[in-house]
């Protein structure tokens, strides 16, 4: 069973992205923040992270988001006295792409280290074959 790491704030496509992950037979830690994607990294291990890239809170972009995380588990290998997890795959999902002056989000982040990166709304179809080929 691979062990999955969603960090989303939206909490509708949380849900509906855990359960159809959590139907296809994965393990799946949900966290809405950073800190809470940085603490559950750091205590547990996972096969795979799918993190949005722009987090809200209050209404406002939180400036530690999606590239933040990404970039994190990328150096963590240069980090002393913190765990090596930079062999995670990341897959960086988005709706920001679809507004004006965001085209380029999702290239931003697969240049931090995303393995692969997803428009919102997900095809499910699309992220089941992309898993498929980042998973061991």
């Amino acid at each position: 069973m691979a062990k999955i790491l969603l960090m989303e704030d939206d909490v509708e496509f949380a849900f509906d992205l855990r359960s159809f992950l959590e139907k296809q037979g994965m393990d799946v830690t949900w966290c809405r923040h950073v800190e809470e994607a940085r603490a559950a990294l750091e205590q547990h291990s996972f096969d795979l992270v799918i993190t949005d890239i722009y987090v809200f809170s209050a209404g406002q972009i939180v400036p530690a988001g999606g590239i933040s995380l990404i970039s994190d588990i990328r150096l963590s290998k240069f980090l002393k006295n913190r765990k090596d997890i930079s062999h995670i795959p990341v897959i960086a999902v988005s709706a920001a792409g679809q507004k004006l002056g965001n085209e380029r989000i999702l290239e931003t982040a697969k240049s931090a280290g995303a393995r692969h990166c997803m428009s919102k709304p997900i095809d499910y179809g699309e992220l089941t074959d992309v898993m498929a080929t980042l998973l061991p």
